[in-house]
């Protein structure tokens, strides 16, 4: 299973040391070829089994706890993808709180936390957004089968209902793979996506920040006084 903190990437005399957090998947795999690119050694933050889950500022605490072993003091220099970005904001709110210089890199980009972003912000139908979700996780491993998923998603209720079903469903196509470690990642996606939904930043923060969205690869850095936003 998941470690909270993953060496990715180790340099020799060099003391600059970046922090890279998961995207909605909770893993920092999708962030290997970004790293591999980096002039720094690497740490990876990653949803691991005692990572809270009840919001984004829990997560956020739970990172700068982590982080904290490796380095005591700023300038602390993170990276977040998509759903990361948020946790990253959130991370820079908490670490500035405590008079700790921190520097950011937000990357926007990832279509998955895009399309349920979008839901969310929809008339939700009944169980729309979750089964959203639910189908989210399901079709970054089985694609093929999204239309079916759906279909029975709709019918079904309550949510534990719609949990077992995507967790069956997955554990068909991968039977190698424990059922209960399946149940864990499907609950833990849900989780991410909820704290996502709910997340309002609280304020402001002074860190110099470099934001770059697929839809514009120009890199705008913003050295102060970044507004409660978002990349997503």
């Amino acid at each position: 299973m998941l470690e909270p903190l993953s060496l990715m990437k180790s340099l020799q005399n060099n003391d600059n040391t970046v922090f890279a957090v998961h995207p909605i998947d909770g893993s920092v795999v999708l962030l290997e070829e970004l790293v591999h690119h980096l002039n720094s050694s690497v740490y990876g933050l990653q949803c691991s089994r005692d990572a809270p889950l009840e919001s984004i500022e829990t997560l956020a605490a739970f990172y700068v706890s982590k982080i904290k072993q490796v380095q005591q003091e700023g300038p602390y220099k993170n990276v977040g993808y998509s759903f990361g970005a948020s946790v990253a904001f959130e991370m820079a709110l908490q670490l500035e709180r405590q008079n700790k210089k921190v520097e950011m890199v937000l990357l926007d980009g990832s279509p998955l936390w895009k399309h349920l972003t979008d839901i969310s912000g929809e008339e939700d139908l009944p169980g729309q957004w979750e089964n959203a979700i639910l189908l989210g996780f399901l079709t970054q491993f089985i694609r093929r089968i999204a239309p079916v998923v759906f279909k029975e998603l709709t019918k079904r209720q309550p949510l534990q209902d719609k949990l077992t079903y995507t967790a069956r469903v997955m554990h068909e196509s991968f039977p190698h793979i424990n059922l209960e470690d399946i149940n864990f990642l499907l609950s833990s996606f849900l989780a991410r996506a909820k704290c996502g939904k709910k997340y309002e930043p609280s304020g402001k923060i002074k860190a110099k920040t470099a934001c770059t969205s697929n839809k514009n690869q120009r890199v705008q850095e913003r050295t102060s006084g970044l507004r409660s936003q978002r990349c997503m």
